[in-house]
């Protein structure tokens, strides 16, 4: 099954949640996450078991954090928060629908597959934890728009490829956490002749947990 067919199927589940809405009473935050929910194909400490379309708002589910948003003080999704759960499936394209989305954490799970441009598109995200997965593929140009970021480990994956420029637009990054040996490109050298606060940056290895681990704090 390819990636492609999948999140054409995730489309649909997402058209048909939101054609029912009136009777499912689940708000628009709710119907991405009902769609990420059905990207999971095994959940074998049931995290996900009191993932309910029939309720208003996603904000009483396992993993979820919301807060008030506008004048109507309407609850919107700000975090998911769901580590450790042996969770196995992929990362849908439709998680970039929550626009308010600030913090998302899936760290030592069985996620695979490739990060989704689309995800990309919640343009609030400060921090991003995906470390301990089975993600392969690039890390997309579209990381360039995450200008709030601040925090981001992609470390004990399968990435391929270099560190795209456009990270140079997160300006507010203070964490950076990945596989210099899989992200390939000689990121350091790379690094401090584009970036434009590269002098800012403390480079660490940890070689007694894995020498081509590495972080970069401010």
């Amino acid at each position: 099954m390819t990636s492609k067919f999948i999140n054409w199927f995730l489309l649909w589940v997402i058209i048909l949640h939101l054609s029912f809405r009136n009777v499912l009473g689940i708000n628009r935050d709710g119907v991405a996450l009902i769609a990420f929910k059905t990207a999971i194909l095994e959940d074998p400490q049931g995290s996900l078991d009191n993932w309910n379309a029939s309720e208003e708002t996603p904000c009483a589910w396992n993993g979820i954090l919301c807060t008030q948003i506008g004048h109507d003080k309407e609850l919107r999704v700000v975090g998911i928060i769901i580590p450790k759960r042996q969770l196995v499936g992929i990362i849908p394209s439709v998680l970039g629908a929550l626009v308010y989305l600030r913090r998302v954490n899936m760290r030592h799970n069985r996620l695979n597959r490739s990060l989704p441009r689309e995800l990309f598109n919640a343009g609030g995200l400060q921090s991003l934890i995906f470390n301990g997965n089975s993600l392969t593929g690039p890390l997309p140009e579209e990381i360039g728009k995450l200008r709030y970021l601040q925090n981001l480990d992609l470390s004990f994956n399968s990435f391929v490829g270099i560190i795209p420029p456009a990270i140079n637009n997160c300006t507010r990054l203070r964490r950076l956490v990945l596989n210099n040996k899989i992200f390939r490109g000689c990121f350091l050298e790379e690094w401090e002749t584009v970036s434009p606060f590269s002098n800012s940056w403390t480079y660490h290895t940890i070689s007694s947990m894995d020498p081509f681990l590495l972080i970069l704090v401010i």
